[in-house]
């Protein structure tokens, strides 16, 4: 009989590292010691126990291998948080700060730095700072310069909106503005100077969009392309271009492998010829996640080969994953090396499964369709849950576009070379180079590909049984075809089942979700008649989008807009599916094309009862119970059962949220989304 499933040691250990990270983040998340790691002894003296007994000494090896990574997992995931959240200066204060250049980049209000190295007052301190640089913040500095200047120090908390701050990947602690005093001193960096180059080459010989999107696919830095070029890629389900991955990594070590069996070198002599390079390319990148993993799963197969050792990619995907959470635990809750992690993951669990039924299809049509399908369904989730939504367009551009893209990825990663090589050609070549690059901006910039976007159904407890559906496919486990079919209907069955109730709830009475983020807040009224959402402050679109995703709430039959002319004018970047915007009357701003503009102090909508209090504040009425919401300094109304607000003054409630820091038992910026069902 055979085995439902052949235990991988690596994969083993990186599940059990991964458990014990996800432990560590809890015990901080919760305020929990690190002490009560030992409520696991008990267990496991059961397990090795039992071990024993039936003289499994396989098992009971990897039991203990497995324990110990955990408790590792553990311990380095809590200190690490535990170090993100401890400050050596005071927020507010101003600081002479020495420190080194080992990033710089574009961002919408300019350029900014990261730096490491941090001397403070003179006293080291740990920790990265990013540095916003003004218009003219003084002298040049690029990657490995020695730089000086004084700024005024703000830090980054570890959990704000009951997240954990995606700085803490990166140790980045504090952030400031720099004004003019930078002095700098130049320091030589391999990896800095070379990516400095290769920026400089880029930008100095193509126009700035063109520069951005070229400098993105070769570093994988997407920090300066424009929005409307980033989201149109995005859309298309193509953005992954703009990490530096298995793609990129892999068409390099090709290149030279290539050259190597040109020239008859020994396998052992081109293992270095082309491990050498491409170690330097990974640096140059600035040693992203993706590009760590798929750097160490390239010299898993290359030694595999090597030494004649039968290759398993789920065992070199496990050693990379392992590596890269032993450096930096935290690593684990990095958007791209999640989406890096389970593209591959599941092009190894799926893509033979997919591939077979294709027979008479020819084999490299076959193997694309396979791999872009495995990709885009181990991250769909993922997708989901990070950006709210997934492209109904991606799977054919990945199989039609990706592959051109692959070619022009090649043409300008040489020619960029050989740029770097002889500067003075390079205003000849790049320009000529990057023109399919251009055609596909163009392309992707009109084509309206948002249009394909499927988004509106979250995730939640949609992951688990999606990746049950997934496991049940693939041919890692020896599953019978008859059990394999009643999974996947089971499955699909439960999805159908969830999907709706979740969209549509609840049933009776309402359910409001308040939510925020720096610079404004959202509060959704969910009821069977449909959903109504309130929008304070400043307006992050793209935030908005998954945070209607995440809640079910494709479809707005009204959005209220309150907080004054500059949060109502920011509603025109918006593409919602909404019937009606409403302001109060307290507001004037001119109508957005193709969007129903209503101006009311009272109305009713979805058996609502709205009224305006100000251009700041608004009171709802859900059947008996009032909800207030306030945006402004003051709250001028006496009670209602539920406050939200933004205010420091006093009103009689029942129930009191904030949208950001105070010290309330309900503080979106400290615990995240409120939901609170009323009937």
């Amino acid at each position: 009989m055979k085995k439902l499933v052949n235990i991988r040691f690596p994969f083993l250990i990186a599940v059990s590292l991964i458990a014990g990270i996800l432990l560590g983040y809890l015990f901080i998340r919760i305020n929990l010691s690190l002490f009560f790691i030992i409520a696991i002894i008990p267990y496991s003296a059961i397990i090795f126990i039992l071990c024993i007994i039936y003289s499994k000494k396989k098992l009971l090896i990897y039991c203990a291998c497995a324990l110990i990574f955990f408790v590792i997992g553990t311990a380095c995931s809590y200190f690490k948080i535990n170090d993100f959240d401890t400050k050596e200066i005071t927020n507010g204060d101003t600081y002479s700060i020495t420190a080194t250049v080992c990033e710089k980049g574009n961002y919408d209000g300019g350029e900014y730095l990261i730096v490491k190295n941090v001397k403070a007052d003179g006293h080291k301190i740990k920790g990265k700072i990013k540095v916003y640089l003004s218009d003219s913040y003084g002298e040049f500095c690029d990657v490995g310069y020695r730089v000086n200047f004084s700024a005024k120090m703000y830090t980054y908390d570890a959990f704000p909106y009951g997240k954990l701050n995606y700085n803490a990947v990166n140790s980045v602690k504090y952030q400031c503005r720099v004004y003019g005093d930078l002095t700098s001193e130049f320091r030589f960096s391999l990896f800095g100077t070379i990516n400095a180059a290769v920026r400089h080459s880029l930008y100095n010989n193509l126009d700035y969009n063109t520069a951005s999107v070229a400098y993105a696919m070769l570093t994988g830095n997407s920090d300066g392309i424009e929005d409307g070029s980033i989201s149109a890629f995005r859309y298309g389900g193509i953005a992954h271009i703009f990490a530096v991955s298995g793609l990129h990594i892999g068409i390099i070590y090709g290149l030279l492998n290539f050259l190597c069996n040109k020239l008859h070198i020994k396998k052992i002599v081109a293992f270095f010829i082309c491990f050498g390079p491409v170690f330097l390319y990974v640096g140059v990148c600035g040693f992203t996640l993706s590009s760590i993993r798929a750097l160490i799963m390239c010299a898993v197969a290359s030694i595999s080969k090597i030494s004649f050792a039968k290759y398993d990619a789920l065992n070199s995907l496990s050693v990379a994953v392992i590596a890269i959470l032993l450096l930096n635990p935290l690593s684990l809750f990095s958007v791209g090396f999640q989406l890096s992690v389970c593209a591959v993951a599941g092009i190894i669990m799926l893509s033979k499964s997919l591939s077979r039924p294709l027979k008479k299809v020819p084999p490299k049509i076959k193997d694309s369709f396979a791999v872009s399908i495995s990709a885009q369904a181990g991250t769909l989730p993922i997708m989901l849950i990070k950006f709210g939504y997934i492209s109904g367009a991606g799977l054919m551009l990945n199989i039609i576009v990706v592959p051109i893209l692959s070619i022009v990825f090649a043409v300008l990663f040489v020619s960029t070379v050989i740029s770097l090589i002889l500067p003075f050609i390079s205003q000849y070549i790049l320009p000529y180079t990057v023109l399919p690059l251009e055609l596909a901006i163009s392309i992707f910039t009109n084509a309206g590909f948002e249009k394909s976007l499927i988004s509106g159904f979250g995730a939640g407890a949609f992951i688990p049984v999606f990746y049950f559906a997934l496991l049940c496919i693939s041919d890692k486990f020896n599953i019978k075809l008859k059990c394999r079919i009643i999974s996947i209907i089971c499955a699909v069955s439960l999805l159908g089942i969830y999907v709706p109730l979740k969209t549509f709830a609840p049933f009776d009475g309402y359910k409001i979700i308040v939510s925020a983020y720096y610079g404004g807040g959202e509060v959704l009224i969910k009821s069977r008649q449909g959903n109504v959402l309130v929008i304070t402050e400043e307006l992050n679109t793209n935030r908005l989008d998954r945070f209607l995703s995440g809640y079910y709430s494709s479809n707005i039959d009204a959005l209220i807009i309150i907080g004054g002319e500059n949060c109502a004018n920011t509603v025109g970047k918006t593409e919602l599916d909404c019937n009606a915007y409403v302001y109060g009357n307290y507001i004037n701003v001119q109508p957005f094309k193709d969007k129903t503009i209503i101006y009311e102090n009272n109305f009713s909508i979805n058996g609502i009862e709205f009224k305006f209090a100000d251009g700041y504040s608004l009171i709802a009425v859900c059947g008996d119970k009032s909800i207030g919401i306030c945006s402004g300094k003051y709250i001028p109304f006496d009670y209602c059962d539920l406050l939200i607000t933004d205010s420091f003054d006093d009103c009689m409630s029942s129930t009191t949220v904030s949208f950001n820091e105070r010290k309330l038992d309900n503080c979106i910026y400290n615990d995240g989304d409120f939901i609170l069902k009323m009937k």
